[in-house]
């Protein structure tokens, strides 16, 4: 019987170690990989380490190192409630910018080319010359938060290099804007691609900017994303999706 017993107190402590080791996993998780990491193993993890605080509170006699699984059911419900909170806010948030609905394909035949966008957003167009803008944006009014296709069409001068100089000569000079980022961009379907952040701290509303610059064969397209520094991190996915949605047709 000793000996039985001595077996099970030393496989207590690997199971409440165990219990620990899930908690910590669920921290670690929500750290390094994000929420939507941390949650499914958050779920996972609380019933396994509950089951093995229950064993211990009834099998005190044989069942050691409980404190270790009750660190471990803190930091659980720790990450898992961090990993809800977290989720749930991004979800208001794309909600507030009406992000959440399906999207819709905004197509130019003529020129040959298509892009995404939400269907809760609206577009308008702007013409100057042989250039166009399309602008897209929530139908209710959502402040710093846009986003715009310009298609010039194939000329002599399409360069993408001399594009990108040219912009980054024509922004707003206050002396205190700011080029974060710039570089040549890999983008599905077009081997020649760059792409600029950049941002004005003078307006009363601070925007960043994200540019692409693709150049082929049907003309210069130039898309861009402007939002709240703070949102446009928050939403990066949805940039990075308005962004890479273009494709000739």
């Amino acid at each position: 019987m000793g000996v039985s017993h001595s077996r099970w107190v030393r496989a207590s402590y690997f199971y409440c170690g165990a219990a620990l080791a899930a908690g910590i996993g669920v921290v670690v998780l929500r750290v390094v990989a994000g929420p939507e990491a941390a949650l499914p193993w958050a779920i996972a993890a609380i019933p396994l380490i509950f089951w093995v605080i229950v064993r211990a509170s009834l099998y005190t006699r044989v069942y050691r190192g409980k404190s270790l699984a009750m660190m471990g059911l803190v930091l659980a419900f720790l990450g898992f409630s961090d990993a809800v909170g977290q989720i749930s806010y991004h979800h208001l948030w794309r909600k507030a910018f009406l992000l959440t609905g399906r999207d819709v394909a905004f197509e130019n035949p003529t020129d040959g080319w298509r892009v995404r966008y939400p269907q809760d957003w609206t577009s308008f167009t702007l013409k100057i010359g042989r250039v166009t803008t399309y602008v897209f944006k929530p139908k209710k009014l959502t402040p710093g938060l846009e986003f715009s296709l310009t298609h010039r069409p194939a000329m002599m001068d399409t360069d993408l290099e001399s594009a990108v100089n040219l912009f980054i000569l024509d922004l707003p000079k206050s002396g205190d804007t700011q080029i974060l980022s710039r570089g040549p961009a890999r983008y599905p379907r077009f081997q020649k691609a760059y792409e600029i952040v950049y941002e004005d701290p003078k307006p009363t509303i601070v925007l960043r900017h994200r540019v692409v610059f693709l150049a082929g064969a049907e003309g210069l397209t130039v898309l861009s994303v402007a939002a709240v520094p703070h949102w446009m991190d928050r939403l990066a996915a949805d940039a990075n999706h308005f962004l890479f949605s273009y494709e000739p047709i």
